[in-house]
């Protein structure tokens, strides 16, 4: 009974190992890309772990995970992320389809920002899910296990991280930003 526990508790501490992240590990494999920073965080993607769950033009779902690393609370946070995008609220499409023809000649770069941000104001096409994974310190330990709660909603407002981050999913996988 006694080596039936030990083997339980010893596959249990493997798993939980196999899924830790350092701080070392975010910063220096290629799987991990950098996509936004703060002042108190950084937030990175997994590249490995993009997935397609719907190719459906002009709807496109990925779903994929992120690290955001908390400098202040000396944590990293481990999220699954579900992201809905709706490519007719993307900024190439939104931009291809200004009349350009009424805009000033001198400072056309100007007015297309100015409507691009209205737009993305509006919105910004993008829906998120995400679920917290886990809890970890810096060193890659775990502080805190996977959350029991639900999926929920979060929103991103354009150029925010996690929008940068969704956008950087969209790339990797369609070779273009959302």
């Amino acid at each position: 009974m006694k080596r039936i526990l030990f083997l339980t508790l010893l596959l249990v501490s493997l798993a939980t190992s196999a899924f830790a992240i350092s701080l070392s590990e975010l910063q220096n494999s290629p799987q991990f890309l950098k996509t936004d920073e703060t002042s108190d965080d950084t937030y990175y993607l997994n590249q490995d772990s993009i997935k397609i769950l719907r190719y459906s033009p002009p709807y496109y779902t990925l779903e994929y995970t992120i690290y955001i690393v908390s400098y202040s609370n000396k944590a990293i946070v481990e999220i699954n992320t579900v992201a809905n995008y709706n490519y007719d609220r993307s900024v190439n499409y939104i931009l291809d389809n200004v009349d350009t023809s009424t805009l000033p000649k001198y400072n056309i770069r100007d007015e297309l920002t100015k409507i691009l941000i209205q737009e993305k104001d509006k919105d910004n096409g993008l829906s998120l899910t995400v679920t917290d994974n886990g809890f970890y310190d810096l060193n890659g330990n775990l502080l805190l296990p996977p959350s029991n709660d639900p999926p929920r909603v979060m929103k991103s407002s354009f150029a925010g991280p996690a929008y940068n981050t969704a956008s950087s999913a969209f790339k990797k996988v369609y070779s273009i930003y959302f």
